[in-house]
């Protein structure tokens, strides 16, 4: 059985997708030692990473770039995530502008900035997985 070659765009979905993962995991595991394995909202503390949950300020279809800024997540538990952030989106804004004043001003500098980019690029994400890879060493 011969391997079945594969296009150019192909590859470069591949090559992506690839980093795309590599990101999620540095993104997730910076994060997790950052805040500690505890939620920041009712700042209950979790013996292993597995127990709480990452959560965008900024969501990942609103903002591509910033879907792996660690600025843009904040980790919380199960249940401040789904009940209390995503349901209310109001309080949940205003306590995070209050609680991370200097996060909240930068998110909203980058998201406009954001606005003007075009097309995430495969060296974008290299350079993401970098600068992740760097601030998980300085931990």
């Amino acid at each position: 059985m011969t391997a079945k070659k594969l296009t150019a765009r192909q590859l470069i979905a591949k090559r992506r997708k690839s980093l795309r993962n590599k990101c999620d995991k540095l993104l997730r595991e910076y994060c997790y030692a950052r805040d500690k394995n505890t939620c920041q909202k009712c700042r209950k503390q979790y013996l292993t990473a597995h127990d709480c949950q990452m959560s965008h300020v900024y969501g990942r279809a609103r903002d591509g770039r910033l879907k792996y800024d660690p600025h843009n997540v904040k980790v919380l538990c199960f249940r401040c995530h789904l009940y209390w952030w995503h349901e209310n989106i109001l309080e949940a804004s205003a306590w995070f502008n209050e609680a991370f004043p200097e996060r909240a001003q930068y998110l909203k500098r980058e998201h406009k900035a954001n606005m003007q980019l075009g097309t995430i690029t495969t060296e974008w994400y290299e350079d993401r997985a970098a600068m992740l890879a760097a601030l998980i060493s300085e931990l």
